[in-house]
């Protein structure tokens, strides 16, 4: 299969690589959090709005920054294929300016599930990136999600897979960026990512409906978030830095506790300072 949309973009981006940039490497953009099936949870983050549906979040990690141009997201069986006409598909970022340097440190919250409600609620994607955040909705149609349609997060024995474009625009082609998994069902070798240098040996297991894992950091304080083994006494962060099937109780359904989810910002206990560089003028306020 091949990309049907902006294909002569995309082989101008492939042929930009072959010319000498910066090729995709595994982490360079990371999986941060995701939830599926929102219940319509509101978020002080997004101004008091609220998502229904499938939602996740990406962290660009590499420095300075990334061409996001042509990647997509899928939730596939293989990396070559197209979706199960049901609940599979991808997710695949235009060739728009706005995506062609994204900076790291740059939190992206992408809501991929399209109701009258998010219509309402988030009618204008944001994808300006001096704040360090971006928000898409699929209802808006910025990211393409007709080429392979029926993209969503299922509850259980799936994966979530981010990838780059490789040096055609075929999808085998693609360079595997990030994978996490719900069960071993899928895995970077299945997939066909493993030869890139992605892993996830330790998927994550426990989740449901309305359910889904959050992204702290690495043991040594980065963003490996190649280890997805639960920690026994959650809302606690589990060996690999995540955060798996918080309880109800932390993810907004009871008001005398925090909510730990924080769509399109930074995650409860991470610390994004590190991927922000500071500009001349910062240092000068900071040390002068």
């Amino acid at each position: 299969m091949t990309r049907t949309l902006c294909v002569a973009v995309m082989a101008a981006v492939a042929l930009a690589l072959g010319a000498g940039a910066a090729a995709a490497a595994p982490n360079d953009v990371i999986f941060n959090e995701y939830w599926n099936s929102d219940d319509g949870t509101a978020y002080p983050g997004l101004d008091g709005a609220a998502i229904e549906g499938d939602w996740f979040e990406l962290l660009v990690v590499a420095s300075p920054e990334v061409d996001l141009r042509g990647w997509r997201v899928t939730n596939n069986s293989a990396k070559a294929g197209t979706g199960n006409g049901t609940d599979q598909g991808s997710l695949i970022f235009p060739p728009a300016a706005a995506f062609a340097a994204v900076p790291s440190g740059t939190v992206i919250l992408v809501i991929a599930t399209d109701t009258a409600a998010n219509d309402a609620a988030f009618s204008v994607d944001d994808t300006e990136t001096s704040d360090r955040r971006m928000r898409l909705y699929v209802g808006n149609g910025t990211l393409d999600a007709a080429t392979d349609p029926l993209f969503s997060i299922r509850s259980s024995d799936d994966a979530l897979v981010l990838l780059a474009p490789g040096a055609t625009a075929a999808l085998a082609d693609d360079v595997g960026v990030d994978f996490i998994a719900e069960n071993a069902t899928a895995t970077p070798a299945s997939f066909g990512v493993d030869a890139d240098g992605v892993v996830f040996p330790n998927p994550f297991t426990g989740i449901g409906g309305d359910d889904g894992c959050v992204f702290t950091h690495d043991a040594l304080g980065g963003f490996n978030n190649d280890d997805g083994t639960l920690n026994p006494a959650p809302p606690l962060a589990g060996p690999g830095g995540w955060i798996v099937d918080p309880p109800a109780a932390f993810s907004g359904d009871d008001a005398s506790n925090n909510n730990i989810l924080t769509p399109g910002e930074r995650n409860f206990g991470q610390d994004l300072s590190g991927l922000i560089p500071v500009t001349a003028a910062e240092a000068w306020e900071v040390f002068r």
